[in-house]
């Protein structure tokens, strides 16, 4: 996040040191597009050094020529002209060129509608067409797309994630290399994957973009996704991110367990996953056992996957309602069933205490001890007495 008029203060103490900077990127781009921008990159040919003399900042990536410029509350990155030498990790370039030429910068960027530049003034200066091809709206590679995915396969994702932001079409040459290439996706990190699926998933044409990618065959460079995104194209419905992830685990379980999520995560989408697989309606003890949370994740699962509505008030009204939301709420506790039965400590008890939490979820008993106490002593005390 950040504002124009930090950028352009940026811009300006730069220059006021003899220096050129411009904006550039994303925030250009929407500024044409007549969109808002947030966050604001500038390029400038000071060194790494000279910027933090310059300003209150972080030596974010400084051997890459990426400085981190603090204005309260907003960050802003400041990155000398550079070219990129190869990259052995698919994401960083193992070196690179300080240069000097601001042309030459943006040549190493990756699509031509990211490639232009804005000064202090809002003066544009494109050295790519990207102006043509933001009236045109088309996804271009800037020179040769072979080469620019062969630098970071992520791009390829990128493509898609402007095509559902922007609602482009992606350019012939450039959808082409996508396709041939689109094996390069799995050497991208599983970290690199979610956030740009994410990305993809929050546009407002996520259809058109899982569209591209079913008919290039990206979702099979994926594991995990491959039914997921041919079930988004075939019911030509849009998904949220947590209802994607939870089908993705319907669908194929054992790949979804070997993504990076956190274990909380992977915990969430895995059990509204499998208590989606019921295909009966969800009710108060669903509620007990797995949670709000969980069982409302279910619930949008179950309605995008077979259609069965749930009204998600009348879900939280439900479990604001639970006669009992935990086995720790059972008005008899382990210990007086010992007690009273003269038993130890065993399976048994488990046992007795689903029963009585069943009933009452389903108000066949209330829990009250009194209550509890006299169902105890009728259902199971005589039959232990008898054993």
């Amino acid at each position: 996040m950040g504002t124009i008029q930090h950028a352009k203060e940026i811009i300006k103490t730069l220059k006021s040191e003899g220096y050129e900077a411009y904006i550039v990127g994303g925030a250009v781009r929407d500024h044409l597009l007549g969109l808002k921008p947030v966050d604001f990159d500038i390029t400038t040919n000071a060194k790494p050094n000279q910027v933090m003399a310059l300003f209150d900042a972080r030596a974010t990536g400084f051997k890459y020529g990426t400085i981190t410029v603090l204005k309260h509350p907003y960050t802003y990155e400041v990155t000398t002209y550079r070219t990129d030498g190869p990259s052995e990790d698919q994401r960083h370039p193992d070196y690179v060129y300080f240069g000097t030429s601001v042309e030459e910068d943006v040549m190493r960027r990756d699509f031509t509608i990211n490639g232009l530049l804005m000064d202090e003034h809002l003066n544009i200066y494109d050295h790519v067409s990207g102006q043509e091809d933001i009236i045109k709206r088309s996804i271009k590679t800037i020179g040769d797309p072979y080469l620019r995915f062969s630098e970071d396969a992520l791009r390829i994702l990128r493509a898609i994630y402007f095509q559902g932001k922007l609602h482009f079409t992606i350019d012939t040459l450039t959808l082409e290399a996508m396709g041939k290439m689109g094996a390069l996706i799995q050497q991208l990190s599983n970290e690199r994957i979610i956030n740009e699926l994410i990305k993809i998933i929050k546009t407002n044409h996520q259809l058109q973009a899982f569209e591209t990618m079913l008919q290039l065959s990206l979702h099979h460079h994926i594991v995990g996704i491959e039914k997921t995104i041919e079930t988004i194209v075939e019911k030509k419905k849009s998904i949220t991110t947590d209802t994607f992830f939870t089908v993705c685990f319907y669908y194929d379980l054992n790949s979804m367990q070997t993504w990076k999520f956190s274990n909380q995560q992977k915990h969430k989408y895995q059990q509204a996953a499998e208590l989606s697989k019921s295909h009966i309606k969800l009710n108060a003890t669903h509620l007990f056992e797995y949670g709000l949370e969980i069982v409302k994740l279910a619930a949008r699962t179950q309605s995008y996957l077979y259609g069965i509505n749930y009204a998600m008030n009348k879900l939280e009204y439900m479990y604001a309602h639970l006669p009992i939301k935990s086995h720790v709420d059972l008005k008899m506790k382990a210990s007086e069933m010992m007690a009273l039965s003269h038993r130890k400590a065993g399976a048994w008890i488990k046992e007795v205490q689903e029963d009585m939490v069943k009933k009452i979820l389903t108000h066949e008993l209330k829990n009250d001890r009194t209550v509890l106490f006299m169902y105890f002593r009728e259902t199971y005390l005589k039959g232990m007495q008898n054993e």
